[in-house]
């Protein structure tokens, strides 16, 4: 018998808003994303959310193999101008159900990582922000919860790296009017290609002691693959997590909240803002 949050994870309403999500994520950040395949998909979405609930709750859900995208990210230039190559990131095009999967995974669990993130909340009136924060509304004073029943997965201001780093720089320009302000710009080179994927589990299940989903947690986590765009061959194990995953955000920040209660804990409570 599966748990009852696994239930709740491969439930039919449950299902049907995280994919009311991954679409509305598709169309505005993944520009390589399949229209066609996208409502192809949503053509028989009842019978295939039907499917992914039995494979869930059945314990035999696994990824399908992601496709490689090569995204162009730098040009390197001479001293003239002149154009001597160029830098890709590679993306990974995920399958529609495994967007839908993470995200309905997200849905039953988001508050329980969120709440244990720095000044998890904007509104809260903390001053410490970063990237890829979930939408969350106020409940009730001091307390914010996950919005599922919207098409919002991440706040405006968290939902890329550019809306991020503006934002970040106009609250280090207004709070340097009250007294001196230290900012700290880090880059991770490959992040996510490097995340140790054995590890994310683990941080995943300080929080989540259901075995079943910690089951289906490192299924996903472990077992997914990288398709070639140019030969439709599998390339083998995928590393990290993928890039084009909805959820990588989310992801990375369980992934680094370690670190910044570190980074906290060096700076004190008054620097590290």
């Amino acid at each position: 018998m599966p748990s009852q949050l696994m239930r709740d994870i491969a439930a039919m309403p449950n299902l049907f808003l995280a994919w009311k999500k991954v679409k509305a994520y598709l169309r505005r950040h993944a520009w390589y994303y399949d229209p066609l395949e996208t409502e192809l998909f949503e053509c028989d979405l009842e019978n295939r959310l039907h499917d992914i609930s039995h494979r869930l709750l059945d314990a035999v859900y696994s990824p399908a193999p992601a496709r490689l995208v090569p995204v162009p990210k730098r040009v390197d230039r001479a001293k003239d101008g002149t154009v001597v190559g160029y830098s890709d990131r590679p993306l990974a095009d995920c399958a529609n159900e495994d967007q839908l999967v993470w995200v309905a995974l997200i849905n039953c669990t988001a508050d329980r990582f969120e709440d244990d993130f720095l000044d998890a909340d904007p509104d809260s009136g903390s001053n410490l922000s970063y990237g890829n924060r979930l939408y969350r509304v106020q409940a009730r004073p001091g307390a914010f919860t996950f919005v599922q029943t919207n098409s919002k997965l991440y706040r405006q201001f968290f939902v890329d790296y550019s809306h991020f780093l503006k934002r970040s720089l106009a609250e280090t320009e207004m709070r340097r009017l009250s007294g001196p302000v230290d900012l700290f710009d880090l880059d991770v080179k490959g992040f996510y290609n490097n995340i140790e994927t054995s590890r994310l589990a683990e941080l995943i299940g300080m929080k989540i002691q259901d075995e079943d989903v910690r089951s289906l947690v490192e299924r996903l986590l472990l077992g997914w693959e990288l398709r070639d765009t140019s030969d439709n061959d599998v390339r083998g194990a995928g590393r990290g997590i993928p890039q084009g995953l909805a959820a990588s955000g989310f992801l990375a920040n369980i992934y680094l909240n370690p670190l910044d209660h570190w980074a906290r804990g060096q700076m004190g409570e008054s620097k590290a803002r």
